[in-house]
């Protein structure tokens, strides 16, 4: 099989995606609960975008506008599919240039997840940068890393 990419605005299947326990421990700061967590899909701007192989949920991956040609990326593999992660994040990199039509897609990991980092860097992105003191867990100041890449190179790569 191979992987398919479409958007979703199915509030109960994203917020079912992101509060996974698995997951939600990597997304959310000291004090930011599970039940806080409402997907934004009455912004058109933001992209929910599932990765399915076959019947099988690989991934969510969402697009959040920074600027007109950049986008910031958040993703929650499911723990199962952990091994596709980067063809999931590659596929869908692709499927965003050509879709949504960015130029830049960065991403912002706390400093502490380190296999969120390595997918990053095994999809194609550099670090550029990185917040001092940015992000909170375990009572705990973290930085953040700042990654991203650009259509052209990630075109250069193929």
């Amino acid at each position: 099989m191979s992987l398919r990419f479409g958007r979703t605005i199915d509030r109960d299947l994203i917020r079912s995606i992101v509060t996974h326990p698995s997951v939600f421990k990597w997304q959310a700061e000291d004090g930011v609960l599970v039940e806080d967590y409402q997907p934004a899909t009455d912004n058109p701007l933001v992209w929910y975008v599932l990765a399915i192989d076959g019947r099988t949920l690989i991934g969510l991956f969402v697009f959040e506008p920074r600027t007109s040609v950049k986008y910031a990326v958040h993703l929650a593999i499911a723990p199962s599919q952990w091994p596709r992660g980067v063809e999931a994040f590659k596929g869908v990199i692709e499927w965003a240039w050509a879709t949504i039509g960015m130029e830049r897609i960065c991403g912002e990991i706390p400093s502490d997840n380190k296999h969120a980092l390595r997918l990053a860097k095994n999809a194609g992105f550099e670090k550029v940068g990185t917040e001092h003191g940015a992000f909170r867990r375990g009572g705990k100041l973290l930085d953040i890393r700042i990654v991203g890449i650009s259509k052209e190179v990630a075109c250069q790569q193929h």
